[in-house]
């Protein structure tokens, strides 16, 4: 639907413009204030195409800016849905340009024609007109993007993947795992960068124009902008997206659901999810444990032992609840519920992903979400707690949170500060004769990283029974469980007696982790799932 344009004066004395619709909506495209104050806000953009498609003009004020920037073009393309402002910026601009071309929407055979000669195409949205338009300017988008997606003419043996890449978990162990691939040339986009002159949906882009990847991979979406730019763009390009889930995918998809593409693809460490992922739009679903590495978890020495029993992690207590808390609508009222279905958890009545079927209070998504992720680690407090306290007889240390662990645990306690993961973790494990695993409830299933990472270091574990860790490894043989807090009591002491036999079966799992569970394994299986 067109609008009315209303030309008037702003307050400074410069021509603004307001759209009149006929269902009475009104929107202003520039400020009423200072309508050229645009330029200032938009000039920082960086202008890196050949070819710079700009998706609604205006009255011109966001281009004032970035002329100096846009010089650099050798093309430079507007399109608006109202030809009065293609009018005026054909006037004004031409002469600026070393080509500049004026389209309305239904140009769409010229548009593709310009833009499939060009070896990199930007583009640029005002953000007003699109407000305006959102419809016609994402179809558009979707043309242009959707037409630059050819197969080489010369096949190239490897496959080309773009990886979201900061500092969260098992990000650097992928990318060194996938740099390591046959198949494989690696693009890395560090989203923690910030640069003043490109956002990360336009550096993303630009990865995307120079480096022509035919999947991008993410950990859980991370790295992937609030507003879900960056998923919109990969879709238009038709480029699929591997999303790895590391913990509870419930929060991040709820994020980015909205911003999903057609071809996005879930890998998930808890296969209990698997079924909510497939409910929510994912062109496929599958189980992905969690792997270890090679470059943080050294090979084993034969050093003496610093801790009898030792378990690394922090008490997931007040301030860690409190965090989660902000997340939604929370008030003390359910306290209640929190503590009653967090009592339904650890009794095996309920489990993280059924917990979702319980009655919760909201009739909304997002706060059921958070009020569930609250429960689920309110759980794994008590559960931490419950295991610790008993164990402190047991010579044990703490490493981790050591102000909240002493003061649940007592001043009598040994309560070390947190260590390093990439520096320090190997070592403890290896100084540990004993090293504890208490799996966080959001797991029903799924192991966490300790049953590889300790291993993988030459450290004995004494784990919770999850049924993946009696299927990913053989029971006494590669791994050694407790099904109770008295028999954790009752297999420490024997193994503590036992520097052998826990020797022989940590060199038994740590043969079945370089043979099977290496990041290295899992970016094979998803490079397998996607290419083949």
């Amino acid at each position: 639907m067109k609008a009315n344009l209303h030309f008037f004066e702003a307050q400074s004395g410069h021509p603004s413009v307001r759209l009149d619709f006929g269902d009475g909506r009104r929107l202003h495209l520039h400020s009423t204030v200072e309508p050229e104050r645009e330029s200032y806000y938009l000039k920082p953009t960086d202008i890196w195409g050949d070819c710079v498609v700009i998706l609604g003009v205006g009255l011109g004020y966001q281009l004032d800016g970035l002329l100096p920037a846009l010089k650099k073009a050798q093309k430079i393309i507007v399109i608006d849905v109202y030809e009065a402002f293609l009018s005026m910026a054909a006037k004004k601009f031409k002469p600026e340009f070393q080509e500049l071309i004026c389209l309305a929407p239904r140009d769409i055979e010229a548009l593709l024609s310009h833009t499939q000669k060009c070896s990199t195409v930007q583009i640029l949205r005002h953000p007003a007109s699109h407000r305006a338009h959102a419809a016609v300017y994402n179809q558009l988008e979707s043309h242009i993007l959707s037409a630059r997606k050819q197969k080489p003419s010369v096949p190239s043996p490897k496959r080309s993947v773009l990886l979201l890449k900061g500092h969260f978990f098992l990000e650097e162990e992928s990318a060194s795992a996938l740099e390591k691939h046959p198949s494989v040339a690696l693009s890395t986009l560090d989203y923690r960068n910030e640069s003043p002159n490109k956002s990360l949906p336009q550096r993303f882009q630009a990865l995307i124009e120079q480096e022509k990847p035919e999947v991008i991979l993410t950990m859980g979406f991370k790295g992937c902008d609030p507003e879900g730019r960056i998923l919109e763009i990969a879709d238009r390009y038709g480029i699929p997206v591997c999303a790895w889930f590391l913990d509870d995918p419930r929060p991040n998809v709820l994020a980015f659901q909205a911003s999903m593409g057609r071809d996005v693809h879930a890998f998930c460490w808890e296969s209990a999810y698997l079924p909510w992922l497939e409910q929510k739009g994912f062109k496929s679903a599958s189980f992905l444990p969690l792997a270890s590495c090679t470059r943080v978890f050294s090979k084993p020495h034969s050093g003496a032992k610093r801790f009898d029993l030792s378990f690394v992690g922090s008490s997931m207590g007040s301030a860690y609840l409190d965090a989660i808390r902000k997340k939604f609508l929370w008030s003390p009222d359910l306290e209640v519920l929190v503590q009653e279905q967090a009592a339904e958890l650890l009794s095996g009545r309920t489990n993280a992903v059924d917990l979702k079927n319980s009655p919760l209070p909201f009739a909304d998504e997002k706060n059921n979400t958070w009020l569930t992720s609250l429960i689920i680690h309110t759980a794994s407090h008590a559960k931490r707690v419950a295991v610790c306290s008993r164990l402190t007889t047991e010579d044990l240390t703490v490493i981790g949170d050591p102000e909240s662990w002493q003061r649940i645990l007592g001043p009598q306690a040994r309560c070390l500060a947190p260590v390093d993961y990439y520096r320090e973790l190997s070592e403890v494990y290896q100084q540990s004769a004993i090293s504890l695993n208490i799996t966080s409830c959001q797991m029903p299933t799924a192991v966490n990283q300790r049953v590889f990472d300790v291993p993988l270091s030459g450290g004995f574990l004494l784990s919770d029974p999850q049924e993946d860790a009696i299927t990913l490894f053989e029971e006494d043989k590669e791994i050694v469980v407790y099904r109770s807090i008295e028999e954790a009591v009752d297999k420490i002491r024997f193994y503590q007696s036992q520097p052998a036999l826990r020797s022989t079966i940590a060199t038994a799992a740590r043969k079945r982790i370089l043979g099977e569970h290496l990041v290295e394994h899992r970016v094979h299986k998803m490079m397998q799932h996607l290419f083949q």
